[in-house]
């Protein structure tokens, strides 16, 4: 068969070849080149038209891989193929006539190409993966059908076989049925990459898991005989990729080192400091998000390169990078520099662009997460509907017109999701700004009277309008630089002006133009979406001697404010509060930047100047009031009465315009606004009439703010239990809310709620309206027809009586049908109201209806005590189970505290669970889940019912939210268990103490705060920050001592000390009971105030080791005796390092042995073993507890 091999890449010609001839004539005379001396002669030449595709497709049935790619000459065909193509064709003239009629079926790919190479591979895997969580039918339905996985180390995910064998083949036509399956992987094991994942690797648990967890998102399961594929094994740097997607991302750096790594082997000119130095400077200069909250890279000084900031801010990733390697470290550090090992940099030549697409990945996903991912713009033209959208709080678009055509600009619908930001563009002009509240659903039209009773779609929008609408004429520069931003579906002509169509898409980086240019005009909860981490935080004061702050506030939303100092660090987004000086000092307001300072800004309040010296000399910004506080504000002495307020700024040195927050002092301060004037813990405490000791106080608030999870110890009737529901009852605000003003019922209507049993049954009718209805003889019900929304249309009948155990005057009922039923799970909700009317004899309608809101106030329940039950054995007693015979999920207080904790509104607000007596029950039994849940933030899993999910709105997937915490309270008897060190490991122990009878009944009793901050801010910055990027921030702290005067160096070797001695007897601890006392330690400073000369830590080490160290401790006295003492002698001050080591190696100092415990520097923890020591020898075994 001969080819003419031209761009469409298409067969022309068939014929004949009768003979072979040898000749350089004929060959120059053809070719110009006697190379080419074979000469080929033929008969009966005639015409085709087949593509390549087509005919590789057309052998590929006799043998895999044939003819993929077309020759660039002759070839034999394999005559085995022509032998079978003639037994099946007769000739082989018959065979290119099939191909040449025959089109490839649907679903198959044009061109039959498979991956050559692992990184094309890879890329078909996120493709798929891609797809599939995002819905696409192909994608889902191939799931279920797929026998061979494999997992991408790069993108952390996996995809099947029969997808992503094939090269550049969209999902969009992808027919897996009509595939085979052994063609792609065929493909695929010519790469040589992948083996067989066997329950002899070690992470075989987790490679099952994550494909699980993938799946169970469409609600899949992996086939019964399905396979891992990995690829680990084929290189280091797999198997460190892999390893490196289980460690959580608390900040960017690992991946930022890994780059500025490979920066410097193709760059050596500069070292890996500056490379990572050089990343964050450009993400800064693009104005991009460098670093959440509690990341020192934020407040580093780009303009100038220090190598000591970046070089503290290596180790982290240096050591977390290094921990995640199974053999030697993948970094060495040399002479203060940092590189690559070398079997890591011989793998490199083979595998740099995996690492990078890896580190991209790692990258983008990182910020993406911290932005809330990237977000996605919509431009609508609404035009004359406008207004009446506008009241109705949605977009309405059809799907089809009369002809049944659709076009992109109403298809785009069904891609808007809630969250979607969407500009609003009507009358020639941009005159709102909304965000999507939910996905696009169906609504036939009640606005459009050209398409009255369409069917369509309807995107619920929470509108907000410009403060001046943007016309077109000001917008249209802007065009042409944002039709370059968006790549299909553009808003904007060739000639500046607006498209004709509905939903267009927009870009972020469009809106951004938008907004930079006409920052003044846009709504300030639009600005706060574009708003990240990195804005900063202002106090402006005004001296009501020169400026009446309460006369401005009354009048305006939008003021300029006179800069003096900061100029080029207030910027747009940046949010604060207004402060008036004098005698009445305080917070009168809150605002957010809407304009950087500058020149050009004039004065908008002139009436507020109450003197002739104007401060005219200094730029200005302009700001919007989004909150007055003119009654209830935050005064000069609220803030003298907290710790952090005297470090105040302004109140330390209230000289000046501008004064720099912190963002945690502008959340502290928030907070005050929010809850009002209130007394601190201890004062509550003793208005309510409970005594506890100032430390205990302190350590158990200090615990709480350290790890969300403290268990309380110590005899019966000691507060463990009270404490800890006063602290709840402390900290739970005053939460407004919103509630059903219900319409009166009269003769013809009735309102109710939908309920599950509405779902499920039918309509329960209140007493209040049996009088205005005919309700059938007991026991006769009768059929009655019901009209859905006045739509005639919609009529179904249903079932109206009383069963003959009902009295008249009880409630009555309208059970549903079949088909009725299946109308209203479809069409209505739980919590929505309906409204039944009666229409006629035995006729009614039914519609659903909205009805206004009106607030109410009521305290927040945040807490909730459960007594542990001695039968509890699994999870089910805390967050229920499904209950199969009901066929509805067993609710539970502790399940219901959880998910009120976990919705939006509430995520400002802590929630405890006490769960009282926690011992009386084995707690790794019943508490297993929420302990795992706590230390790695997976999900507790508790049905896998969608109905149960949709209909009673519990989740399959329990994640514990960051403002619970768990407060655990034991007491120790014969009926209670001991806790096991996973139990201990996990939880700061607080021993509570008897009170003195004499001095409780004498009222001798006395609390103080001793000046302390104990405001309870959450544990959610302070749990993110790596514990050795908290040892390097306390790295300056002094103290006073006689082997060092630095802090990170004594408590170092004090932690390491405790851990040699417990060692002897196999109660020594790793890396999370380390952290967790940096932890402690680091609040337990906050909370002093950050001292730069601290010598409170020695409370606060003693409480770690009261908390940390010694609850470990159980055993016989032939076990343990000589290390109590060991441990009592490290306990004192003073000791020689030839004594540390006697006691490290378990051998009592007599001398430091013989000393009281009055006169240890850890005097709560000598007291503790003392206790335990006599204990032990009282009855021969002892335990914390």
């Amino acid at each position: 068969m001969g080819e003419a091999y031209d761009r469409l890449k298409a067969y022309h010609w068939s014929a004949k070849i009768v003979k072979t001839e040898r000749s350089e004539i004929l060959s120059e005379a053809f070719w110009d080149n006697p190379i080419f001396d074979l000469v080929y002669f033929l008969e009966k030449p005639f015409k085709i038209n087949i593509e390549v595709h087509s005919l590789s497709a057309a052998f590929n049935k006799y043998k895999a891989f044939y003819m993929k790619n077309p020759p660039m000459g002759f070839m034999k065909v394999d005559p085995d193929v022509t032998k079978n193509i003639v037994q099946d064709h007769g000739t082989i003239e018959s065979w290119i006539n099939t191909i040449q009629e025959k089109k490839p079926p649907e679903g198959i790919p044009p061109t039959v190409e498979f991956v050559e190479s692992y990184l094309e591979l890879q890329r078909r895997i996120k493709e798929w993966s891609d797809g599939f969580v995002n819905d696409h039918p192909a994608a889902v339905d191939v799931a279920s059908r797929t026998r061979h996985w494999y997992y991408s180390p790069i993108y952390d995910t996996f995809g099947p076989s029969k997808f992503i064998g094939y090269s550049h083949f969209p999902l969009d036509g992808y027919t897996p049925t009509k595939l085979d399956g052994r063609d792609t992987e065929s493909a695929i094991k010519k790469l040589k990459e992948y083996s067989v994942l066997t329950d002899h690797n070690p992470n075989f648990e987790i490679y099952q898991k994550k494909l699980l967890k993938l799946l169970s998102l469409k609600d899949k399961e992996p086939n019964a005989n399905s396979q891992i594929h990995i690829s680990e094994d084929g290189s280091i740097l797999r198997g460190l990729m892999f390893r490196l997607h289980q460690t959580r991302e608390v900040f960017s750096y690992k991946y930022v080192m890994l780059k500025a790594l490979l920066d410097n082997i193709e760059s050596p000119e500069k070292s890996v400091h500056e490379y990572f130095w050089m990343f964050y400077k450009s993400r800064k200069s693009k104005g991009l998000l460098l670093e959440k909250k509690g990341s020192s890279i934020i407040n580093t000084d780009f303009d100038v390169f220090k190598r000591s900031e970046i070089d503290s801010i290596l180790d982290a990733p240096f050591e977390a990078i290094n921990n995640c390697s199974t053999g030697d470290p993948v970094i060495i550090r040399e002479n203060a520099e940092y590189r690559f090992n070398q079997n890591i940099i011989e793998k490199l030549d083979e595998h740099a662009q995996e690492v990078k697409e890896f580190i991209k990945f790692k990258l983008d996903t990182y910020y993406n997460q911290q932005n809330g991912g990237s977000l996605r713009v919509w431009w609508v033209n609404q035009g004359k509907t406008f207004q009446k959208e506008r009241e109705a709080g949605y977009i309405w678009a059809p799907k089809a017109n009369e002809n049944g055509q659709t076009f992109p600009h109403w298809k785009s619908m069904i891609e808007v999701a809630a969250g979607d930001v969407v500009i609003n563009y009507a009358n020639k002009m941009i005159v709102s700004i909304s965000l999507a509240t939910e996905k696009a659903t169906d609504q036939r039209n009640e606005i459009n009277e050209k398409l009255w009773g369409r069917d369509g779609l309807k995107i619920p929008l929470d509108y907000h309008d410009l403060r001046l609408p943007i016309g077109l004429q000001e917008i249209q520069p802007l065009m042409p630089s944002i039709n370059e931003t968006i790549k299909t579906n553009k808003p904007f002509n060739t000639v500046n002006g607006i498209n004709q169509g509905y939903l267009y898409n927009f870009s972020e980086e469009g809106l951004r133009k938008i907004i930079t240019e006409f920052q003044d005009r846009i709504p300030d909860k639009i600005l706060e979406v574009f708003t990240t981490n990195e804005k900063n935080y202002w106090i402006f004061q005004a001296n009501p001697e020169i400026y009446d702050i309460r006369s401005v506030l009354k009048n305006r939303a939008s003021h300029s404010w006179t800069v003096s100092r900061y100029q080029n660090e207030i910027k747009v987004g940046d949010s604060g509060f207004l402060w008036q000086s004098g005698k009445e000092a305080g917070i009168f307001a809150k605002f957010v930047v809407l304009k950087a300072p500058g020149k050009d800004i004039q004065e908008t309040d002139p009436g507020g100047w109450t003197t002739d010296e104007k401060m005219t000399n200094h730029l200005r910004c302009l700001i919007n009031i989004t909150d007055i506080y003119l009654e209830e504000t935050v005064t000069r002495e609220d803030l003298l009465g907290t710790e952090f307020g005297k470090n105040l700024s302004i109140i330390k040195m209230p000289v000046g315009t501008n004064f720099k927050l912190s963002r945690e002092e502008y959340e502290r301060i928030l907070d005050m606004l929010k809850r009002g004037p209130q007394l601190d813990f201890v004062t509550y405490l003793k208005n309510q009439g409970y005594y506890f000791s100032p430390e205990l106080i302190n350590r158990f608030v200090i615990s709480l703010r350290a790890k969300p999870f403290v268990i309380l110890t110590g005899n019966s009737g000691t507060g463990k239990t009270k404490i800890a529901q006063l602290f709840a009852e402390y900290l739970s605000p005053e939460k407004f809310e919103t509630e059903i003003k219900i319409p009166d019922n009269d003769e013809t209507v009735t309102y109710f709620k939908v309920g599950k049993a509405t779902l499920k049954y039918g309509v329960t009718l209140p007493v209040d309206s049996l009088d205005f209805f005919n309700i059938p003889e007991i026991g006769k019900p009768t059929e009655v027809l019901i009209h859905f929304g006045g739509q005639s249309e919609k009529e179904y009948f249903a079932t109206f009586g009383m069963p003959d155990n009902r009295e008249k005057y009880s409630n009555a009922t309208i059970r549903f049908r079949k088909v009725l039923k299946k109308y209203v799970k479809e069409n209505f909700k739980i919590g929505d109201y309906l409204k039944l009317s009666k229409v006629g004899e035995k006729e009614y309608t039914l519609e659903k209806v909205e009805l206004s809101w009106m607030p109410s106030s009521e305290k927040l329940t945040n807490y909730v005590l459960v007594p542990v039950g001695a039968n509890w054995t699994d999870k089910r007693h805390l967050v229920g189970f499904n209950n199969v015979i009901t066929q509805e999920y067993q609710m539970t207080a502790c399940l219901k505290l959880i998910l009120d904790a976990s919705k939006l509104e509430n995520e400002e607000y802590p929630f405890f669970l006490i769960l009282d007596e926690m011992n009386r029950s084995h707690v790794e039994r019943y508490f297993a889940d929420f302990l795992s849940a706590i230390e790695s933030d997976d999900c507790i899993y508790l049905h896998n019912s969608p109905d149960i999910e949709e209909e009673e709105g519990i989740p399959r997937k329990l994640y514990l939210p960051p403002n619970l915490y768990v407060i655990g309270t034991v007491n120790v008897d014969e009926t209670t268990y001991m806790f096991s060190p996973k139990v201990l490991d996990r939880a700061n122990v607080i021993e509570f103490p008897t009170v003195s009878a004499r001095m409780y009944l004498n009222g001798d009793l006395t609390m103080d705060n001793g000046n302390k901050d104990l405001s309870f801010t959450g544990n959610g910055p302070v749990r993110k920050i790596p514990p050795l990027e908290i040892f390097k921030t306390m790295g300056n702290i002094a103290i006073s001592d006689a082997r060092t005067n630095q802090f990170t160096n004594k408590i170092s070797y004090e932690i390491e000390t405790f851990q040699r001695t417990l060692k002897q007897i196999g109660f020594d601890f790793g890396f999370r009971v380390i952290n967790e006392m940096m932890r402690y330690m680091y609040i337990a400073w906050e909370v002093d105030g950050k001292p730069g000369s601290w010598d409170e830590w020695v409370q606060a080490f003693d409480a770690q080791i009261l908390h940390k160290i010694l609850p470990k401790i159980h055993g016989s006295a032939k076990e343990i005796r000589d290390v109590l003492k060991c441990l009592y002698c490290l306990c004192f001050s003073g000791k020689s390092s030839a004594q540390v080591e006697k006691l490290v190696k378990g051998e009592v100092v007599n001398e430091l042995y013989q000393k009281p415990y009055i006169e240890a520097r850890y005097k709560e923890s000598a007291r503790k073993l003392k206790r335990m020591e006599f204990d032990l020898e009282t009855r021969r075994y002892v335990s914390f507890t």
